[in-house]
């Protein structure tokens, strides 16, 4: 059966929209690309005047977002974990990990692992060169400062990191910790912990209305860890 003229032009401009969105995402994606390019040469150019010049620092950090950066002026170029005076370079790592927590990845329920955590900062931060302990020095000291609410660590390499207020029961935080580094599903969720379906069920139904947990089924997603 023949295609309907009308038929056809829908199709036609339905094509061209899909083209024109195309176009317009491009363009986005041009523009910031060149606020960064350009945030980064003046942070390279002028870091003394950077350093006295509270307007030319406000104006670099509202460009800095408009290229979806973190608003931390300074933070453009290769920086270094350094050995020695640790203490300026940890606190501007506290508040970039800070930005990202509540930020960048704030649509991740507010509880974020630490191998996440170091993962995306690894992915979108290739001009640091960090050491193994600086992420987690940054957040202690962010824990001590009370910038976190809560920092739960597990052991040396796993922790959990709560960027904004969750109210969690003792229930929720045994199903956290029981997730990190599995593949979770209801049924190995009992195994684990050894508790009934039912007592599963309502610790998720809880983090799932909090934004923690995606329950699909049998299979549960923690977008966080």
């Amino acid at each position: 059966m023949a295609n309907h003229p009308d038929d056809d032009k829908k199709k036609a401009f339905s094509s061209f929209a899909d083209n024109l969105l195309d176009v317009e995402k491009q363009d986005k994606e041009a523009k910031k690309r060149i606020i960064k390019e350009g945030v980064e040469r003046i942070e390279s150019e002028a870091k003394k005047s950077l350093k006295s010049s509270k307007l030319l620092t406000s104006e670099l950090a509202s460009l800095r977002e408009k290229a979806d950066m973190s608003p931390f002026v300074g933070t453009s170029g290769k920086i270094t974990s350094p050995r020695l005076r640790r203490g300026e370079f940890i606190e501007i790592l506290g508040r970039e990990l800070l930005w990202i927590g509540r930020e960048e990845l704030k649509d991740k329920g507010g509880i974020i692992s630490l191998s996440h955590l170091r993962a995306y900062f690894s992915e979108t931060r290739d001009n640091w060169e960090l050491r193994d302990k600086d992420i987690v020095e940054a957040l202690e000291w962010l824990d001590q400062e009370e910038m976190i609410p809560n920092l739960d660590k597990l052991s040396d390499e796993q922790a959990l990191v709560h960027f904004r207020p969750v109210e969690l029961s003792t229930d929720m935080r045994h199903i956290l910790n029981a997730a990190m580094g599995i593949e979770v599903t209801k049924s190995r969720l009992e195994t684990v912990l050894g508790w009934s379906s039912e007592r599963i069920d309502a610790g998720l139904k809880q983090l799932e209305q909090d934004g923690i947990a995606i329950v699909e089924g049998e299979n549960i997603y923690f977008p966080g860890l």
